[in-house]
């Protein structure tokens, strides 16, 4: 199953505008969408979730950006696509200038989805 095709810059816009509270909703929607396509039953996305509620946000700033960078890589990788590689760094890199990792998260998603025939935006 392929994940959903968004535009990585109002994903942006609409976290900082909801004071990050947006941007908690698309980490888990990401999350759901990585494990419905990797087919792992481990992932946890309602677990990361609550961590990043419990932990005020700190688990999805700091945590989150690499977990799912690994897991984009594995995605990449399934998908046959060139070059693949662990973006985590750059998501947490991104993520401490202004809460920016979730756009270049989704640009790469959208890669993906776009390279394995994701779902249009609705």
């Amino acid at each position: 199953m392929k994940g959903e095709v968004r535009d990585p810059q109002r994903v942006w816009l609409e976290s900082l505008a909801t004071l990050g509270v947006l941007g908690l909703a698309h980490l888990f929607r990401i999350g759901k969408e990585l494990k419905a396509y990797l087919g792992d039953e481990s992932l946890k996305p309602e677990q990361d979730l609550f961590f990043t509620v419990v932990t005020c946000g700190l688990y999805g700033l700091l945590y989150l950006p690499m977990k799912y960078g690994k897991l984009l890589e594995e995605a990449q990788k399934r998908a046959d696509m060139p070059n693949p590689e662990n973006h985590g760094p750059l998501f947490l890199l991104y993520n401490l200038l202004f809460f920016y990792g979730i756009t270049k998260l989704q640009a790469e998603l959208n890669a993906l989805w776009g390279s394995a025939g994701g779902a249009p935006a609705t």
